[in-house]
């Protein structure tokens, strides 16, 4: 070989070569990757899961929305790393206890919408879109207003709009008490929270933006018969007479073994009630 001329075996690191600190760098990622590679399941698992979750819930799920629905699990894994999102890291699990976990109340939702079909939803305290983003993913005839005052979390559903491309999204970086009602055109039909605050909170900050046909719904996470003793005592005893509670409903998130009930409240001046 010249003297000029590059032997090319030497262009590759050798490992006797790196330090005790670079070898231990390297075998830990190396580790990690093999765990990730172990524990995380294929799409193909994912799909059936959130398809066969859909169909136990009554919904059907056309092949567009469920690779919407896959790619929000994929930015929500992804930017939840940074931004502290979810303390829910198990890809399946995500699929359960957060997107069947939303869209386990759609059908309730509908039974609360009028007859053509439209529907105008505002999330309270959006967070990582839950549950906002991920019904507006399989209600695209809805428009939805996420409103979310922590700036890293705003970004992350404007993101999700933009990547998802949901024209029927707008987000709202700002708390509910002080979002006009001139900032969403007129009052929805439906002001919905998930684990949000206590009921009188929830109303005392999302009342001004409901009127005569809106519902509130709460979706709570456990029993909720003394916290609607509460609420119910706090509107007598301050004199307020909307809204009021109009009934409590159960609901079943398939491969969830927890209790999910939804409380809904209405104005007194509405004869509506809620459908079976």
């Amino acid at each position: 070989m010249a003297a000029n001329q590059r032997d090319p075996w030497r262009t590759r690191a050798s490992p006797c070569t790196a330090s005790p600190a670079q070898r231990a760098a390297q075998s830990a990622q190396h580790a990690q990757h093999a765990q990730h590679a172990q524990h995380a399941p294929d799409t193909d698992r994912l799909r059936e899961r959130l398809v066969q979750g859909v169909a136990a819930i009554g919904l059907d799920l056309d092949a567009g929305a469920a690779d919407r629905l896959l790619a929000y699990r994929v930015l929500l894994e992804r930017w939840g790393k940074v931004f502290n999102l979810t303390a829910v890291r198990d890809p399946l699990a995500m699929i359960t206890t957060h997107l069947l976990d939303c869209l386990a109340i759609l059908p309730v939702l509908r039974g609360l919408s009028p007859g053509d079909g439209r529907q105008s939803v505002v999330d309270v305290g959006s967070g990582a879109g839950l549950p906002g983003l991920v019904l507006a993913v399989v209600q695209p005839d809805w428009t939805f207003d996420l409103v979310e005052p922590v700036g890293k979390k705003a970004a992350f559903l404007r993101q999700c709009q933009v990547e998802l491309g949901l024209s029927n999204v707008r987000v709202h970086e700002r708390r509910i008490e002080a979002l006009p009602l001139t900032e969403i055109a007129q009052p929805p039909g439906i002001i919905v929270c998930r684990a949000f605050a206590s009921l009188a909170n929830f109303v005392d900050g999302a009342g001004h933006l409901a009127g005569a046909s809106t519902w509130l719904v709460a979706m709570k996470a456990a029993r909720v018969d003394d916290e609607v003793q509460e609420f119910t005592a706090r509107q007598h005893r301050e004199g307020r007479a909307d809204p009021v509670v109009a009934r409590t409903v159960p609901v079943d998130v398939p491969g969830l073994d927890a209790m999910r009930t939804l409380v809904i409240m209405k104005t007194t001046g509405s004869d509506e009630r809620p459908q079976d």
